[in-house]
């Protein structure tokens, strides 16, 4: 210990040598599913990342781009729900195809 730092006052070595019995389990609260989505993952001792990162890459890869549309056409396809950006670029595909017919 520091000689800097005040001695913390609880017996710590005393505390990491408890071992939990099978009746104290009933004084933990139980995990609720909010918690366990929340917790962190680790595999091999590395934190595994949340996010994009878990998904699966596409076939072909996006490039985004910085659009301006109409207000009524960017809330129509919002409304629809939260693949909407999925939804126009759809749109978009069609209309390409349908041009090269």
């Amino acid at each position: 210990m520091s000689a800097k730092r005040p001695p913390s006052g609880s017996d710590l070595l005393r505390v990491d040598a408890h071992v939990i019995a099978p009746e104290e389990y009933e004084d933990a609260p139980e995990l609720t599913a909010a918690q366990i989505a929340a917790a962190d993952l680790y595999q091999g001792g590395r934190l595994v990342q949340r996010g994009r990162r878990e998904r699966p890459r596409i076939a072909v890869p996006r490039t985004p781009v910085a659009l301006d549309l109409d207000a009524d056409i960017v809330a129509g396809f919002m409304a629809k729900g939260p693949e909407w950006r999925s939804l126009i670029n759809e749109a978009l595909r069609r209309h390409l195809e349908d041009d090269e017919a």
